[in-house]
C-alpha cells in the first residue's frame, strides 16, 4: 500500500512541526512544511502531495484560500483548511475554494485523522466519477448513433451525431426545447411518450417519429428512450436512429407490393430451385388456385409433365443469360386444362453476385391466340377478297369498255356519213349520245382509278413539288383568260409520283372547269408548319355553298347537271382518299361569288 504523501502549509512553526509529528505518527508522509502561499504553489508541483493541510492565514501577500484557489484550478489536490477562526466571512470566503475539510484549532488527533480520511475517501470517489464521466462521455460522443439527453424538455446533453443529421450548431440547439424540432403531426406523441418515461409508466420505449433538420427536411426517427437521472434531475435518454432511408424503402416496397398485388398480368418471385416465394392474385387465379395456398410450393405445379421438359430448355437460356422476354409457355390448370401465357423472366442477384431469385411475369394470350387465328382467317378472307376484286375490275374495265368503244366508234361513223341527212335536232341527239358514251367511259376509268389507291403502290421517289406543278399545268393547258400563279417556293417531297400529280391536277382542273370569271385567278402556295406541310390552292371563281362542303367529297356527288359540266364525281373522292391514305386532310373554305380556298396537308417525313 503506497504511503500518502500530505504537505503542510503552516506559518506557525510550532504547530506545524506538532502536525507533521501527528501526521507521521498516523503513517503518512510529510515530505514539506511551507509558510506562505507562494511557496505552497510552489511546493506542490513539485511533490505531487497526496493532500494538503492549508493554514488560512499565512504569511506574504496571498492567504491559504488564495493559494488553495490557484492549486485547485491547477491540479486535482484535495485541501483541508486549518483556521483558529469559525467566523462567517471566512467560512464563506473558504468554501469558495472548494476544500475537502474545515479544522479549526486546537484540534486532536482523532479529529485530523479523520477529516483526513474522509478527504480523501471522498477524492477518490471523484476521482472514480470523472473518470467514469468522461468513459461515458468518449461512449457517448463517438457511438454510431445519436444520443441526447432532454431534460425538462429542453435539450441538455447531445453528442456530434444528433448535431450532425439535424444539422445544427450545437450553440443553436443546447437548452432548446425538443419538441421544436419535432414534425408537427407527431409532436402530442412524443410529448405524451417523454410524460410516461418521467412518470415511471413506461421506463424506456421505442418509438419513430419525425423531425425537422436545419433546412426542414423530414427525417424518421427510431428513438430508445430510457429514464435517467441527470445533474441530480429525472431526464430523458434517448438512443436516435436516423431511419429515413429505410422508411422510405419500405413505403416504396408497400407501393410496389399493392401494386404487383393488383396487376392485370402476373407476377411471381421464387427461389432459383424453384420454390414461390411471391405470387400475385392474377397469377394464382388464373390456373386456379388462392395466393396462399401456393406460398412455399414449387413452380411445377403450373404446368403437366411435357410442359416441365420444354420449360427446363428455357430456364437454361434463363441461368446463362440471366433473362428471357416475350417468350409464349403452355401452363396447366388445376382443373388440367391447358392455356398458353406470354412470359418474361429475370434473375436476381444478391450483393456479392451469388444468383439468389427467379422474378416473372406473365399474361394469359388465350383470347389473343383465338384473336390472331381469326384474323389470320379474315386477312386470308379479305386477301381472296381483294384478288377477286382487283380481277373482278379488270374483267368489268375489259367488258365494259368493249361495248362502249364499239358504241362510241358507231356513232361518229354515223355522224361522218350521215352528216347530211340528220337535221339540228338529231345531230343535237347524236353528240348527246357520243358526250354519255365519254361519261361512261370516264366514270369506269375514274372507278378503276379509285379501287387502286392504297391497294396498287408505287415506289416512293423524292420529287420537286415546283418542277412536277409546272408539268402539270402544261398538260392542263388553262385557257388565256385564266392564270395560274405559285405564290412561294414549294418543297421537296417523298411521295408517289402518279399520286401527288393526281391531287394537284384534280383541284387546279376543277378550278379551271368551273371558272365563271372573265379573268380567272388560282394561285398555289404552302407553308411548313411543325411535322407538316400545308398546301393551298385558292381561286376567284363562283365560290361553293357551305352546305355542300361535306358533299363534294363523296363519290359521284356533284353540284351542278352533268350536261352543263362534264364529270363523274369521283376527283374529289380520289384526292381525299390518297391524301388520308398518307397521313393529311384535306378541306375548304368558300364564300359565294368571291371564290373557294382547297387546303391539305401532308407529312414531312
Amino acid at each position: 500500500m503506497n504511503t500518502k504523501k500530505i504537505l503542510v502549509v503552516e506559518d506557525e512553526r510550532l504547530i506545524a512541526e506538532d502536525i507533521k509529528r501527528t501526521l507521521q505518527f498516523l503513517g503518512y508522509e510529510v515530505p514539506a512544511i511551507i509558510v506562505t502561499g507562494l511557496q505552497a504553489i510552489e511546493e506542490t508541483k513539485i511533490h505531487e502531495p497526496d493532500l494538503i493541510l492549508m493554514d488560512i492565514m499565512l504569511e506574504g501577500d496571498l492567504d491559504g484560500i488564495e493559494a488553495a484557489k490557484i492549486i485547485h484550478q491547477d491540479q486535482d489536490i484535495p485541501i483541508i483548511f486549518l483556521t483558529a477562526f469559525s467566523n462567517k466571512n471566512t467560512l464563506e470566503a473558504a468554501t469558495g475554494a472548494e476544500p475537502y475539510g474545515y479544522i479549526l484549532k486546537p484540534f486532536g488527533e482523532k479529529e485530523l485523522q479523520v477529516t483526513i480520511k474522509m478527504a480523501l475517501y471522498k477524492h477518490g470517489l471523484q476521482k472514480i466519477l470523472k473518470e467514469n464521466e468522461k468513459k461515458y462521455r468518449a461512449i457517448f460522443e463517438n457511438a454510431n448513433e445519436a444520443i441526447c439527453i432532454i431534460q425538462e424538455n429542453k435539450f441538455r446533453f447531445m453528442n456530434p451525431q444528433t448535431i450532425e443529421f439535424l444539422g445544427f450548431d450545437k450553440e443553436n440547439i443546447i437548452d432548446k426545447i425538443f419538441l421544436d424540432f419535432v414534425y408537427k403531426n407527431d409532436k402530442q406523441r412524443v410529448e405524451k411518450l417523454f410524460n410516461d418515461v418521467l412518470n415511471g409508466k413506461n421506463p424506456g420505449n421505442q418509438q419513430t417519429f419525425r423531425m425537422l433538420d436545419k433546412d426542414k427536411n423530414i427525417l424518421w426517427i427510431k428513438a430508445n428512450t430510457v429514464l435517467i437521472d441527470w445533474e441530480g434531475k429525472p431526464s430523458v435518454l434517448n438512443f436516435l436512429s436516423n431511419v429515413t432511408q429505410q422508411i422510405l424503402v419500405e413505403e416504396e416496397i408497400r407501393k410496389l407490393k399493392v401494386i404487383a398485388d393488383n396487376a392485370n398480368y402476373g407476377i411471381t418471385i421464387s427461389d432459383i430451385n424453384g420454390e414461390i416465394q411471391y405470387i400475385n392474385k392474377y397469377y394464382s387465379k388464373i390456373h386456379g388456385y388462392e395466393p396462399e395456398s401456393i406460398i412455399g410450393k414449387n413452380s411445377s405445379i403450373f404446368h403437366n409433365q411435357e410442359q416441365l421438359t420444354h420449360i427446363a430448355a428455357i430456364n437454361k437460356e434463363l441461368f446463362d443469360n440471366g433473362s428471357f422476354n416475350a417468350v409464349e409457355l403452355w401452363h396447366t390448370h388445376k382443373d388440367g386444362t391447358v392455356f398458353p401465357m406470354l412470359m418474361n423472366s429475370v434473375l436476381i442477384h444478391d450483393t456479392e453476385g451469388s444468383q439468389k431469385f427467379i422474378a416473372a411475369s406473365a399474361i394469359d394470350v388465350t383470347d389473343r391466340k383465338k384473336s390472331e387465328k381469326i384474323q389470320k382467317e379474315l386477312l386470308q378472307e379479305l386477301e381472296d377478297v381483294n384478288s377477286e376484286l382487283q380481277n373482278f375490275a379488270y374483267v368489268v374495265s375489259h367488258d365494259l369498255k368493249a361495248p362502249l368503244r364499239a358504241i362510241s366508234a358507231l356513232a361518229n361513223w354515223i355522224s361522218t356519213d350521215y352528216e347530211d341527212v340528220f337535221n339540228q335536232e338529231g345531230k343535237e341527239q347524236l353528240r348527246l349520245l357520243i358526250n354519255r358514251v365519254k361519261r361512261m367511259h370516264d366514270l369506269i376509268d375514274g372507278i378503276l382509278e379509285y379501287s387502286r389507291v392504297g391497294r396498287i403502290k408505287e415506289e416512293k421517289i423524292e420529287i420537286d413539288l415546283n418542277s412536277l406543278l409546272n408539268e402539270v399545268i402544261d398538260a392542263i393547258a388553262p385557257p388565256a383568260n385564266i392564270k395560274i400563279t405559285i405564290k412561294n417556293k414549294l418543297p421537296l417531297v417523298i411521295f408517289e409520283r402518279n399520286r401527288i400529280t393526281q391531287v394537284f391536277q384534280n383541284l387546279l382542273s376543277n378550278a379551271i372547269k368551273f371558272m365563271d370569271k372573265p379573268r380567272g385567278e388560282i394561285s398555289v402556295s404552302c407553308e411548313g408548319e411543325k411535322n407538316f406541310w400545308k398546301f393551298s390552292i385558292i381561286d376567284n371563281g363562283p365560290g361553293i355553298d357551305e352546305k355542300h362542303f361535306l358533299k363534294i367529297f363523296k363519290i359521284f356527288q356533284t353540284l351542278h347537271p352533268r350536261d352543263e359540266f362534264e364529270s363523274t364525281g369521283i376527283g374529289l373522292t380520289l384526292i381525299k382518299k390518297i391524301i388520308n391514305m398518307y397521313g393529311g386532310q384535306i378541306w375548304l373554305e368558300s364564300t359565294l361569288g368571291k371564290g373557294t380556298s382547297f387546303y391539305f396537308t401532308l407529312p414531312k417525313t
